[in-house]
């Protein structure tokens, strides 16, 4: 398969990718892999060089555990932005406090696709902030 031959090629030679959008093609993400699932039903494996993703899930909401499965993907990441879609209020801080995570991965969601409405994921209370 293309994304898993995508996958190890990043992975083995250290190829930065600084970004991945997925404008409406997300579907979930694969508590067993670890991979998101698209649309299409093909699986992006996660990519050890990948910097930052951004999700475009228009009119959307998005489940506590959508935004859980995506944060575990984005754990290398610096940043995880959520378009367009509506998220879960609070978000377990278990998750959050996740060494690997805390600190390192800034998650923002932008519920109307605007980046004049920015909110940022606070790891130490699981709640959006202004």
């Amino acid at each position: 398969m293309a994304t898993g031959i995508i996958a190890d090629t990043t992975s083995a030679l250290q190829i930065h990718v600084p970004l991945i959008s997925l404008r409406n093609s997300y579907r979930a993400v694969d508590a067993t892999t670890g991979s998101i699932i698209l649309e299409s039903g093909v699986m992006l494996p996660r990519l050890s060089s990948l910097c930052r993703i951004a999700v475009v899930a228009s009119g959307r909401k998005l489940t506590e555990e959508d935004v859980n499965g995506l944060i575990n993907y984005s754990r290398q990441c610096s940043e995880l932005d959520l378009f367009r879609c509506s998220c879960p209020k609070n978000l377990p801080v278990s998750l959050l406090q996740d060494p690997l995570i805390s600190g390192k991965l800034k998650v923002l969601w932008y519920p109307g696709g605007s980046k004049r409405q920015r909110y940022t994921l606070d790891p130490a209370s699981g709640r959006w902030v202004e």
